[in-house]
C-alpha cells in the first residue's frame, strides 16, 4: 500500500462523527437548569456563617467559599460527567439547609 493511500484511509477514519472524544459527546447533557435553580436559591437564602456538618465525614467551615468553588468548577465543566460531584455537593447542601 502506498503512503498516499494510507494517508487517505487515515483521513477517512478521522472524519467519522462517532470518533469524537467522550467528553465532547457528553456535553449534550448540560446542567444549566440545575445551576440556574441553585443560583436562584442562593439569591433568596441567607447562608449560615458557622461550620455546617454536611455528613458524618464532611464539615464545611466556610459555606460561601464552598459554594463558590464548587459552582465555578461545575459551570466551567458543564455537562462533563467527571465533574458532576461538584454540582451534587451543592445540591446536597441545598437540600440539607432547606430541611433545617
Amino acid at each position: 500500500m502506498t503512503e498516499s493511500k494510507q494517508v487517505q484511509q487515515l483521513k477517512t477514519v478521522e472524519s467519522k462523527p462517532d470518533t469524537a472524544p467522550y467528553y465532547i459527546t457528553r456535553r449534550k447533557n448540560d446542567w444549566n437548569v440545575e445551576i440556574s435553580e441553585i443560583e436562584t436559591w442562593l439569591s433568596t437564602t441567607t447562608l449560615p456563617t458557622t461550620p455546617f456538618r454536611l455528613s458524618v465525614c464532611e464539615t464545611i467551615d466556610n459555606i460561601q467559599l464552598f459554594i463558590e468553588v464548587n459552582l465555578l468548577t461545575a459551570k466551567s465543566n458543564n455537562g462533563n460527567p467527571a465533574y458532576r460531584p461538584y454540582l451534587d455537593k451543592i445540591i446536597n447542601l441545598k437540600n440539607k439547609l432547606s430541611h433545617e
